[in-house]
């Protein structure tokens, strides 16, 4: 039986694809709007999640 790949995204690759900084990577996900997984020292954001995030925060062509 196969399983899907789980791709798991740094806190620094998840900001360098969102275009900001790691500190506001780590705001989000302390202010609950974005998730992320734990692993001992280790921060990850699933694939999943930071799809769901951006297109929870996707606009109609025009910044807020």
């Amino acid at each position: 039986m196969n399983s899907p790949t789980l791709i798991n995204h740094t806190v620094p690759k998840t900001a360098r694809a969102l275009r900001t900084s790691p500190v506001n990577i780590y705001k989000l996900i302390l202010r609950g709007e974005l998730n992320a997984v734990r692993f001992g020292r280790r921060v990850v954001v699933t694939d999943e999640d930071l799809r769901k995030f951006i297109t929870e925060h996707r606009t109609n062509g025009a910044a807020r």
